[in-house]
């Protein structure tokens, strides 16, 4: 299959997903969507860092719609589909790195962009934009491995201070993410010490930007989550107890 088929075949099948399941094309749009859509117009920092009236599921729609609402003047529906489906893209093209056959990355596109109905949530809630979100780490994880980054301190810098970012926002998107975060640091951490020894990882300034990231997004969390009304504080990352 030629690059050029690729793109057009991908190009369909994003424009057709956004023709059917953005929010001012949606036709089953309820009150979930209508909070994000709503919080556009309504945004305001810092107190809406969070859905309203919870302490869970940031809201970096509301947020990033900004400037296509209040300065291109585009509608409250198309501000959320064009951020809705810019995320859910870049999402795609992360996890799409992956594969070498363009056959395999054409079936993603389908699953990812045409979920079986049971899915769907996929293209309408957070669940979609959580996925994205850590398709783009693992994305930026890989790109930290090439040998051309590493050797470039400022690049290599300017990465793992993205990742960091990246990390304490994909987090703050969804506390759910912090167990995904943990796996994924705890597999590259047992494959880093199966070639290295132990005390190599002083050195690594990849240990100084998680030990930096754990702090800064521990307290950004914290600060956001305070904001949250009394009655919808709950803590959410607690594994259930036995007797649940």
């Amino acid at each position: 299959m030629s690059k050029k088929v690729y793109y057009i075949i991908i190009s369909v099948i994003v424009l057709l997903s956004f023709r059917f399941f953005a929010s001012f094309n949606y036709p089953l749009l309820n009150t979930d969507d209508a909070v994000t859509v709503l919080m556009i117009h309504y945004f305001k920092l810092p107190d809406h860092l969070y859905f309203w009236g919870q302490d869970r599921l940031g809201s970096i729609i509301p947020l990033l719609a900004q400037p296509f609402y209040k300065l291109f003047n585009f509608s409250l529906l198309a501000s959320e589909a064009i951020i809705h489906y810019g995320i859910l893209f870049l999402g795609f093209l992360s996890f799409a790195s992956f594969f070498k056959s363009r056959f395999c990355k054409i079936m993603l596109a389908l699953i990812w962009f045409f979920p079986p109905t049971r899915m769907i949530d996929l293209t309408q809630y957070s669940f979609g934009i959580q996925y994205s979100m850590i398709g783009m780490v693992c994305y930026l994880l890989s790109i930290n491995e090439k040998e051309d980054i590493q050797k470039n301190v400022w690049r290599h810098h300017a990465l793992l201070f993205a990742l960091m970012i990246l990390i304490i926002v994909t987090i703050w998107v969804s506390d759910m993410t912090m167990i995904t975060v943990f796996v994924i640091g705890a597999v590259r951490l047992f494959f880093y010490f199966k070639t290295n020894k132990f005390l190599s990882v002083l050195k690594k300034p990849e240990l100084y930007y998680t030990v930096a990231g754990i702090i800064i997004g521990y307290f950004f969390i914290s600060y956001a989550k305070s904001l949250a009304p009394e009655y919808s504080k709950q803590n959410y990352s607690l594994m259930a107890t036995f007797d649940q």
